[in-house]
C-alpha cells in the first residue's frame, strides 16, 4: 500500500502485545518493541473494529500457518507499566501477512504513516485482547450503548458486525440449505416492493433518525452475519431445490386501485416498528369468507394445529405447537404446547399482504376492542363451558438462534419464527380446557361487524 503523498514511514517490531483497554469511544493499546521500548496506540472505536476484522479475515485464511500455542498476557505488572511513547491513530488502513508475520498499516492524526510488524503468535494475542474488551456480544438480553463520538454511515455499521460475528459464530453448525433458508427468511423481511415496483433496503428509523432495530430484531446485522458465515464456507454449492424456491420477497398486485388506501397505512404505521395496541386490525382472504363475517359475523375458528397443513402457501404454513431454539453452542431445544383456536389478523395495512395470502378482499376492524368484547362474549356463550381462557395479543418474533428459552410454555400461543414478522400479526388464541387431542374448527357468531369495520374487496 502506497500513498501519494507518503512521507517518512514509521516501522515499528512488535516484541509483545500487552493489554487493551476501553477509554469511552476509544481503545488503548499498549505494546513492547523489538528495543523493549514501551509504546501505546489510542484507536478509535470504529478503527479498533477495522484492526479486529482484519486480522480474524487473515487469521481464517486456508493457508494461515497454524500456531501451536496462544498466549495471553496475565502479567499485571506488564499491563501497568508506563509507557515513553504516545501516539493517537486515525485510521487503519490495512493488513498484509508475510508467511507467519504481519503488517499492520495505519495513519496517525498528525498524517505520520506506522507499519507495526507482528508475529503470527502476538496476532492472535491482539485477537484475544481485543475480543475481551469490545461490546460484542448478541445476547438479546444485554443493551449497551456504544458511543462513536460522531455519527457514521450505515454503510460503516458491518465494520462492527463483522468482527462480532467472527468472534462468536454462533451458525458453524447450520448447514448449507439451513443458512440458504435463513438468508432468504431475512430477505423477506428486509427488502419491500415500492410504489414504483422497484425494490428497495427497508430501514426502520427512530424518532429521532437514527438506525433502528426492528422490534428488537436487528436485520441487517443478521444479513451481515450470514454474509460473512457464506465467505467463510466459500459460497459452497446450495441444492438445487433450495436454490428454485421462492424467496418470499413482498410482491405486489398488478391492479392496485380497488385496495389503494395510504390513509390505512398511515393510520397503521405505529405497529410496523412497535409492539403496541393495534389502531386496526385486518384480514386479508378471500371475498366470500370476509363478507361472511362483515355481514353476519360468521367467524371460523381454526386450531392451531391446522396451519401445519402442506397445502397451504409458505405465508400461512406453519407449525404453531412448537419451536426450535438454539442454546449458545448449536444445540437444538424443542419447546411444544397443546393444541389451541386462534384467530390471526394483521396489525398492518401492507399492499404485499393481498399477494401473499391470495387475497382479493380484506376486512378493517377500526373497533378493536369492542371487536375482541364480542368474539369473547360469543366465546363464552356458545362454547364457554370448553374453554380455559383467552388471550388478545401482538405476536412476538424471535431469532431462533439469538432467542432467550421461554419459562412459560404460554409464551409458545404468541412467539413465532422471524420468518414471518413482516406479516406483524395480531392473534386471539383461545384455549380449551381438554388440551390432550387435536382440535375440529369451530363456528362462532359475533353478530354483524358493520358497525365497526368496513370491507375492501375487488368487486
Amino acid at each position: 500500500m502506497t500513498h501519494a503523498n507518503e512521507s517518512t514511514i514509521h516501522s515499528i517490531a512488535i516484541e509483545q502485545f500487552l493489554f487493551v483497554r476501553r477509554k469511552g469511544a476509544h481503545f488503548v493499546i499498549g505494546w513492547t518493541s523489538s528495543l523493549n521500548c514501551g509504546q501505546h496506540v489510542k484507536v478509535p472505536l470504529l478503527e479498533c473494529f477495522k484492526l479486529l476484522s482484519f486480522l480474524q479475515e487473515a487469521v481464517l485464511a486456508p493457508d494461515y500457518p497454524k500456531i501451536d500455542r496462544i498466549e495471553r498476557c496475565n502479567n499485571s505488572e506488564a499491563c501497568d507499566a508506563s509507557y515513553d511513547i504516545g501516539l493517537e491513530c486515525q485510521s487503519i488502513e490495512g493488513l498484509a501477512r508475510f508467511g507467519n508475520h504481519f503488517r499492520i498499516i495505519w495513519t496517525s492524526i498528525q498524517n505520520e504513516r506506522f507499519d507495526l510488524h507482528v508475529r503470527g503468535s502476538q496476532a492472535i494475542r491482539l485477537i484475544n485482547l481485543l475480543q475481551n474488551c469490545l461490546p460484542i456480544k448478541r445476547s438479546p438480553a444485554v443493551s449497551e450503548i456504544i458511543d462513536f463520538g460522531a455519527l457514521i454511515s450505515i454503510n460503516e455499521m458491518p465494520r462492527i458486525w463483522r468482527p462480532a460475528y467472527l468472534a462468536d459464530r454462533y451458525l458453524r453448525n447450520v448447514s448449507d440449505d439451513e443458512l440458504h433458508r435463513r438468508a432468504k427468511d431475512l430477505l423477506a423481511n428486509t427488502m419491500r416492493l415500492d410504489h414504483d415496483r422497484i425494490y428497495r433496503p427497508l430501514f426502520v428509523v427512530d424518532l429521532s433518525g437514527f438506525y433502528s432495530p426492528d422490534r428488537g430484531i436487528d436485520w441487517l446485522r443478521l444479513m451481515t452475519d450470514v454474509h460473512v458465515e457464506r465467505e467463510i464456507r466459500g459460497e459452497r454449492n446450495i441444492s438445487e431445490s433450495k436454490q428454485s424456491e421462492d424467496s418470499h420477497i413482498g410482491k405486489r398486485l398488478e391492479d392496485e386501485s380497488w385496495c389503494w388506501r395510504p390513509d390505512l397505512v398511515e393510520l397503521t404505521a405505529q405497529s410496523v416498528t412497535q409492539y403496541a395496541s393495534p389502531t386496526a386490525l385486518i384480514k386479508f382472504g378471500k371475498q366470500k369468507w370476509n363478507r361472511a363475517i362483515f355481514e353476519h359475523g360468521a367467524i371460523r375458528l381454526m386450531p392451531a394445529s391446522s396451519y401445519a397443513d402442506p397445502s397451504l402457501n409458505a405465508a400461512i404454513k406453519d407449525n404453531e405447537l412448537e419451536v426450535h431454539l438454539f442454546d449458545e453452542y448449536g444445540c437444538a431445544r424443542k419447546f411444544a404446547i397443546n393444541d389451541y383456536y386462534v384467530v390471526c389478523m394483521a396489525a398492518v395495512y401492507d399492499y404485499r399482504f393481498f399477494r401473499d395470502f391470495d387475497a382479493d378482499s380484506c376486512l378493517i376492524i377500526h373497533d378493536v376492542d369492542e371487536f375482541q368484547k364480542r368474539v369473547l362474549g360469543a366465546v363464552q356463550g356458545q362454547i364457554g363451558l370448553s374453554i380455559r381462557k383467552v388471550i388478545a395479543t401482538p405476536v412476538y418474533y424471535i431469532d431462533p438462534h439469538n432467542a432467550i428459552f421461554p419459562e412459560d410454555p404460554e409464551e409458545l400461543y404468541f412467539t413465532k419464527h422471524f420468518r414471518y414478522a413482516y406479516q406483524k400479526e395480531y392473534r386471539l388464541v383461545i384455549v380449551p380446557r381438554v388440551t390432550s387431542i387435536l382440535l375440529s374448527s369451530i363456528e362462532l357468531n359475533v353478530g354483524s361487524l358493520r358497525d365497526i369495520a368496513e370491507l375492501i374487496s375487488v368487486d
